[in-house]
């Protein structure tokens, strides 16, 4: 709010200055000439000094039209100037990844968050596409050629796209971006920018890694209590039986029984745990497909 309002102030004030300076040229020259007119009254009246009054008079016009012009064109040039700078410090001061293109994939504009990530500091990469810049940054050759590939895909859908990419960075991590793509056309959808802003994502998807492990975690602990529960139950049949057996002369057949089909039990538990941590083949049939 308070870079519009010193925005208005500049704004009034370089009006004012060139009304100003239009108007003090002319009557400052309007004084000059009369003044020189005057002479010549005093000394001849003759026609053609009148006509080089009048001659005058219109230079004295189109030179405050012209000077009036210039202030003009220098004021728009001091607003250009101001809002490039107003543009420079804002995509600066974003966190994100902001880079501008043209419609040949040339780099026009990029912030300095993306000029530390891809170690452009010491590099110009204005006037570069990415293929150029994969040739002079080997080690993001592969984040270049993804960047080129995803250009062309935004370029074909003609609309806002978005997708994530990721590549290592030169101190050891590896970045994970949410990239939006914003293709520009002109009147005759002819392709005229690109515009690229990319969102670290890498605290996000380590939190979502970390949250598929802990429900993982879960789920075996569920299972690894039902396993016992299933597991234990057979087990004190057993158990009871052999203390029975222990303390008796005679056992009966039907323990027996008991205590074998209580240890296939547990044997198909075991069994069917060792199915479940063996990793699954896939078999793929080729089949006909009817309407």
């Amino acid at each position: 709010m308070d870079i519009e309002k010193k925005w208005v102030r500049e704004m009034k004030a370089l009006n004012f200055l060139k009304n100003k300076v239009a108007l003090l040229y002319l009557v400052v020259s309007l004084i000059i000439i009369s003044d020189v007119y005057i002479n010549v009254i005093d000394h001849t009246s003759k026609l053609y000094d009148y006509i080089q009054f009048g001659k005058g008079i219109i230079f004295i016009i189109i030179t405050t039209i012209l000077i009036h012009f210039i202030v003009e064109k220098h004021q728009s040039y001091k607003m250009a100037e101001e809002k490039e700078n107003e543009l420079s410090i804002l995509i600066n001061s974003m966190p994100d990844f902001v880079n501008f293109k043209d419609g040949k994939g040339k780099w026009l504009r990029v912030n300095d968050f993306g000029k530390e990530l891809f170690s452009l500091k010491e590099i110009n990469p204005i006037g570069k596409s990415d293929i150029e810049l994969a040739e002079i940054i080997p080690f993001f050759k592969d984040a270049f050629h993804h960047c080129d590939k995803s250009d062309i895909t935004a370029w074909e859908a003609g609309r806002l796209t978005r997708c994530e990419e990721s590549f290592p960075t030169k101190n050891g991590d590896n970045k994970t971006f949410d990239v939006i793509k914003v293709p520009l056309f002109d009147e005759n959808n002819e392709r005229k920018g690109l515009l690229t802003i990319g969102r670290d994502i890498t605290p996000l998807k380590a939190a979502e890694a970390l949250l598929v492990r802990k429900e993982k975690l879960s789920v075996v602990g569920e299972l690894a209590a039902g396993i016992a529960h299933e597991i234990r139950n057979p087990l004190t049949s057993i158990k009871g039986f052999i203390q029975i057996m222990k303390e008796s002369e005679h056992t009966p057949k039907e323990h027996i029984d008991i205590i074998l089909m209580e240890l296939e039990r547990i044997n198909q538990i075991v069994s069917e745990m060792l199915v479940l941590s063996k990793p699954q083949s896939h078999t793929f049939k080729n089949f006909p497909v009817t309407n």
